[in-house]
């Protein structure tokens, strides 16, 4: 594993773009993160290579604090989630975490996937919610850049991005 780039969020912001270089087939995105949206929570999602598109699908596979059903998942969507953090509503300097993990971003006969994990407590010693999320860009060309965005709000002020190459 090699460390690449660090990313401190200094103004609430929309998608953060991270290049790929044409010799990484695999990248780690480690985040402390909190959206700016007026909720307890907001989705973190993800796309490649610009592709704005329904060209992705996800699944939740495992959710701490709720059932995981058909409601949990998206087939051709462009929109597809790979992580949770707090929300704005949530304790005043509640930041969440998250592991994202991306593969084969170099093939060009399968598919990209991305799966993330992540944890964090939007109120103190409640609503606290771990979700573990899979999911696939169903485009064959190699991967350039990954951006990173929240379903519903801004990325908040000293939300932090760790990218390292595997």
């Amino acid at each position: 594993m090699s460390f690449q780039q660090k990313i401190r969020i200094q103004a609430a912001s929309g998608n953060q773009n991270i290049n790929v270089g044409p010799n990484t087939d695999y990248l780690l995105i480690v985040a402390s993160i909190r959206s700016t949206i007026a909720a307890l929570r907001d989705d973190v999602v993800w796309g490649m290579n610009g592709d704005v598109g329904a060209n992705y699908s996800w699944d939740q596979l495992f959710q701490s604090n709720g059932a995981v059903g058909a409601s949990n998942s998206s087939a051709a969507t462009n929109a597809p989630q790979i992580a949770n953090c707090p929300g704005n509503t949530a304790d005043a300097g509640q930041f969440g975490w998250a592991f994202m993990f991306f593969t084969d971003l170099q093939s060009t006969t399968g598919l990209h996937r991305g799966v993330g994990w992540s944890s964090h407590v939007a109120t103190f010693k409640a609503n606290s919610v771990v979700v573990v999320r899979d999911g696939y860009w169903n485009m064959l060309a190699p991967v350039r850049s990954i951006a990173i965005g929240l379903a519903g709000g801004l990325i908040q002020t000293g939300s932090l991005f760790k990218i390292f190459t595997l």
